[in-house]
C-alpha cells in the first residue's frame, strides 16, 4: 500500500511541475521597454540646458510641449547633451530646444522664429515652419537604440 501511495504522490508532483512549465511557456511576455540613448550635438555653447518633449502623435508637435507625453532636460557638456530613457514599445517623436537663458521656454522673435537652437528626432528639418511629426516619428520595440540629433540655430539674438 505504501508503494502505491508513493507512486501516486510522484505522479501528482509531475503533473504540478508540468502545469507550471506549460503556464510559463504560454503566458504572454510583458511589454519590453527600449532603452533609448540620445545624443544632441552641435550645441553652440554650454549655457543653460537642453529641453526634450516626447510626443506620441502629431497634436502639439513640436512646439506645444504642454501636449507632450513627457518632458525632460539634460545639462550640456562640451557642446553635447545626453539623455538615456526607457520607452514602452510604440511610435514617438522627440522635439528639443537649447534653453540658453534657462527660462524654461523657447525664445522666439516677433514673427515666431526661434532665437534658441531647435531640433527633432530623425533630424527632421523645418520647411517653411516647424518639422512635421511624420518626419520625426520613429518606432521602438524593445532592446536598446541609439539616436543622434544635431541642434540647428535658425534665428539669432
Amino acid at each position: 500500500m505504501y508503494l502505491h501511495e508513493s507512486i501516486k504522490h510522484e505522479i501528482m508532483n509531475s503533473k504540478c511541475i508540468l502545469i507550471i512549465l506549460l503556464s510559463i511557456l504560454f503566458i504572454p511576455a510583458r511589454s519590453q521597454s527600449t532603452k533609448l540613448n540620445i545624443v544632441v550635438s552641435d550645441i553652440r555653447n554650454d549655457n543653460g540646458k537642453i529641453a526634450m518633449s516626447v510626443f506620441t502623435g502629431a497634436d502639439g508637435f513640436p512646439m506645444g510641449s504642454e501636449k507632450a507625453l513627457k518632458k525632460f532636460t539634460a545639462p550640456i557638456t562640451n557642446g553635447k547633451a545626453r539623455f538615456s530613457l526607457n520607452f514602452k514599445p510604440g511610435e514617438y517623436a522627440l522635439a528639443f530646444f537649447h534653453d540658453e537663458n534657462d527660462n524654461d521656454e523657447l525664445d522666439a522673435n516677433f514673427i515666431g522664429i526661434p532665437k534658441e537652437g531647435v531640433c527633432a528626432s530623425n533630424n527632421a528639418q523645418s520647411r517653411m515652419g516647424p518639422p512635421k511629426y511624420e518626419d520625426a516619428r520613429f518606432m521602438v520595440s524593445g532592446g536598446e537604440k541609439d539616436m543622434f540629433v544635431k541642434m540647428t540655430y535658425i534665428g539669432e539674438d
